[in-house]
């Protein structure tokens, strides 16, 4: 397949890429990449390292570090200072925009080598960085001067434009100074006119004013004779309400030091009634104790008494025969201090609950049924038998019985020395 007529054939093509990517100076490929568009050299970069990154993540950092700026903001210069680190690290991004360069001004240089006229509007720095490139194979001198004819053509044709447009521009000068000497005269009448207008209407105003300012003089002389009067009558009552305050105040001063006299009067009275409340029931308290210290004294002569007499009984009466064991077991509750559980404290609580449930009569409770002989008992219930102490005096010593008996009864003690503080105590309404 031959090449189009409108593009370099390959092995050109070819050998100028490597002759300007790989020379021993970057001079022709920063001349090259300068001429780009705005941005283009800037897009192509970004499109080729993004596309390339799908498969290296790393040519995105590449980018960063050849340039020294994030991608989206590397601009067409950015790209032409990095020549040098991308010929370096990536050539094949220069290679490929080295040769869309020259696809893209391939009319350029295949003019330029086979002498052929230039086409118009072919731009200075391309066509300089041409004639780098092809060096002694360009042959400009034909495509020159035809394009020197044309130049001078298209200079005659732009010098008779500029003198039609000069023509133009002077006619319609002319016009706009007389359209602004006509503007100059009108403006002028009615600059008159208005002036006369202005003047009677100034003097208008000036009587208005002068009308105007006279209702508002005596306006004001109302206001200031009328705010007069109210701040006349404002400050006697201001004064009325000041003797007020002070008669107020002295009543005031009166009621006070009289509620204080009977304040003191009704505390003085409290504190006699209580002291005597005191006094009458601490006698009452000293009765009571000595009544009772006779009471427990007779009572104790009663009980001395009554013991001689039965030890004298006891001497003077026969000696009397043992009771039949058996005999008082007939009739006993027999409780089996074992099977009450496993548990000390379990079993010390069971037997406890257990016994007030039988005090009270309530013998549908299960323990009964369960530990003792409840069911066999027939007739009048006589005493409780406890099989077992011993496991009760042990569990005793494990569950610290004794301890919580001895804080229970401190408890007790603490509250009853609090009752009797309070008795003695001048702050919680005793007396000392």
């Amino acid at each position: 397949m031959s090449d189009s007529p409108n593009t370099l054939d390959k092995d050109r093509r070819h050998a100028l890429i490597h002759q300007v990517v790989h020379a021993e100076t970057t001079d022709d490929l920063r001349a090259l990449l300068t001429t780009s568009a705005p941005r283009v050299l800037a897009d192509a970069f970004r499109s080729y390292f993004d596309a390339g990154s799908k498969k290296l993540p790393h040519l995105r950092r590449d980018a960063l570090v050849i340039t020294g700026k994030a991608f989206a903001k590397v601009t067409n210069q950015d790209v032409v200072n990095a020549a040098d680190r991308l010929r370096t690290k990536h050539p094949g991004f220069l290679e490929w925009m080295v040769g869309w360069w020259l696809d893209r001004h391939a009319p350029l240089l295949l003019s330029l080598l086979n002498g052929e006229a230039l086409r118009s509007g072919v731009d200075s720095a391309v066509f300089t960085v041409a004639l780098r490139l092809l060096g002694d194979d360009a042959r400009p001198a034909d495509c020159l001067l035809a394009t020197a004819t044309q130049a001078d053509e298209r200079a005659k044709a732009a010098q008779e434009q500029q003198d039609a447009a000069t023509s133009e521009l002077e006619a319609e000068l002319a016009r706009a100074e007389a359209e602004r000497q006509q503007a100059k005269r009108d403006a002028a009448g009615a600059l008159l006119t208005f002036q006369r207008e202005f003047a009677a209407v100034n003097a208008g105003a000036e009587q208005t004013l002068k009308a105007a300012r006279m209702e508002a003089e005596q306006a004001l002389s109302a206001v200031k004779n009328d705010a007069n009067q109210r701040m006349a009558a404002a400050q006697d009552e201001i004064r009325t309400l000041q003797d007020q305050l002070g008669a107020a105040h002295g009543q005031l001063v009166e009621q006070r030091e009289a509620a204080n006299t009977a304040l003191q009067a009704a505390l003085a009275q409290a504190t006699e009634t209580h002291q005597r409340t005191v006094a009458e029931l601490q006698q009452r308290i000293a009765r009571v104790r000595h009544e009772s210290e006779g009471t427990r004294q007779r009572q104790a002569a009663e009980l001395e008494q009554l013991r001689h007499t039965l030890a004298a009984q006891r001497r003077a009466a026969p000696p009397a025969r043992p009771p039949d064991l058996d005999a008082q077991f007939t009739g006993a509750l027999v409780i089996n201090y074992a099977a009450l559980g496993n548990d000390p404290a379990e079993r010390l609580a069971d037997l406890f609950s257990m016994y007030r449930a039988y005090a009270r009569g309530n013998l549908d409770d299960p323990r009964l049924a369960r530990a003792t002989n409840l069911a066999r008992l027939t007739g009048a219930r006589r005493g409780v038998l406890l099989v077992g102490a011993e496991r009760l005096l042990e569990d005793g010593a494990n569950t610290a019985a004794d301890r919580y008996l001895r804080l229970r009864s401190q408890q007790q003690e603490t509250q009853l020395r609090q009752l009797v503080a309070r008795v003695h105590s001048q702050l919680l309404g005793g007396n000392a």
